[in-house]
């Protein structure tokens, strides 16, 4: 098995429980457990562990993904579940070209994660390639006023409220499902800018500059 391997494998000292003849981490892994223990840990794998940085047409693929199912990923998720893929496709590649040997005719590359996230991310990518839509998405419900939205927002377009959570839902024909936590009650929250300033609604004008700040940093 090749294994592509997340930050709560190494972490939580997983690795001896499974067996792979190779291992990829990429950067952000490598920057998430940094630190001397880990590193001793680490050391311990280092002659079958990589460290290598996914192709940005595997990561833009992944960041189309998030941003079309309303995922939440870390930059390290994306990076783990963009390699799963770059190898994955390396390897159908070479099976395709007839390139078969005694090394690559049983292998199979494994993303080794306990993150629910980046396997839900996994999964719906493999139902993208069969060309099947069973998996449900994610959307964003007002606790307040109940109104739903595609994308996140801070404050809700109806009531003004800051309580919106990510809810998943089913789409069929047209209509939307959702399904509901039994029970789960959103804790009150403030959203504030880096100055610690509570931020209480889209018209505020440190709101806005508080968007024109975040924005910069993301362009950056």
């Amino acid at each position: 098995m090749i294994a592509v391997i997340d930050t709560n494998i190494i972490i939580q000292r997983k690795l001896s429980e499974y067996e792979f003849s190779k291992g990829f981490i990429t950067p952000s892994i490598l920057v998430e457990v940094r630190g001397e223990d880990l590193n001793s840990y680490l050391d311990l794998y280092a002659h079958k562990i990589e460290i290598v940085q996914p192709d940005e047409k595997y990561l833009k693929k992944v960041y189309d993904l998030q941003k079309e199912k309303n995922l939440l990923l870390s930059v390290a998720d994306i990076e783990v579940v963009a390699l799963t893929l770059q190898l994955n496709g390396a390897l159908r590649r070479e099976r395709l070209s007839g390139w078969i040997t005694k090394e690559n005719i049983d292998e199979k590359i494994e993303c080794l994660s306990l993150d629910n996230g980046v396997q839900h991310c996994l999964r719906l990518l493999k139902c993208a390639d069969k060309g099947t839509t069973s998996e449900r998405d994610f959307m964003f419900r007002c606790v307040s006023c109940f109104s739903l939205y595609e994308e996140k927002l801070d404050f809700c377009k109806k009531c003004a409220s800051n309580l919106i959570t990510r809810v998943s839902v089913k789409k069929e024909n047209g209509k939307i499902k959702l399904f509901l936590k039994k029970g789960f009650k959103m804790k009150k929250t403030e959203l504030k800018d880096k100055y610690g300033n509570i931020l209480h609604s889209e018209d505020q004008n440190a709101y806005k500059m508080h968007i024109r700040e975040k924005s910069r940093t993301m362009q950056n």
